[in-house]
């Protein structure tokens, strides 16, 4: 989901797919990296705290820019 966008755009298509037909379900980033200080035993690979928060907040953002370029 947060793939730069010389890597295409499946991520925003997807979620507009998801915009588009008025989905109020979860969602939530498939995978993330190994960030800051995170120590071994507290986090699962590719599943750090900081990096599914990054996740989400790029996907929330591409939501609400959806819901202005609708009005």
């Amino acid at each position: 989901m947060t793939h730069r966008d010389c890597c295409g755009d499946t991520g925003v298509a997807v979620l507009r797919a998801y915009h588009d037909c008025g989905s109020q379900g979860y969602i939530r980033p498939d995978h993330g990296r190994h960030l800051w200080n995170e120590s071994p035993g507290t986090f699962r690979s590719v599943y750090s705290l900081y990096d599914r928060t990054l996740g989400v907040q790029y996907m929330l953002g591409v939501w609400d820019t959806l819901d202005r370029l609708q009005v």
